[in-house]
């Protein structure tokens, strides 16, 4: 199908802090290069926060 394909290059970075069992991070992605859908499709930043608990 026309107007699909791509690519998209990020550059990630991101801090984690541990204590006993739980983890507790943040993460920034940032598109360093795009070309997707034909440049009809703008990449956005990507920010995450997680809590991790271990068993």
């Amino acid at each position: 199908m026309p107007k699909t394909a791509g690519s998209a290059l990020y550059g990630k970075a991101g801090f984690e802090v541990s204590f006993s069992k739980l983890s507790l991070g943040t993460e920034l992605m940032l598109p360093a290069y795009t070309n997707l859908a034909g440049g009809d499709i703008e990449a956005k930043s990507r920010f995450s926060l997680f809590l991790n608990f271990g068993l």
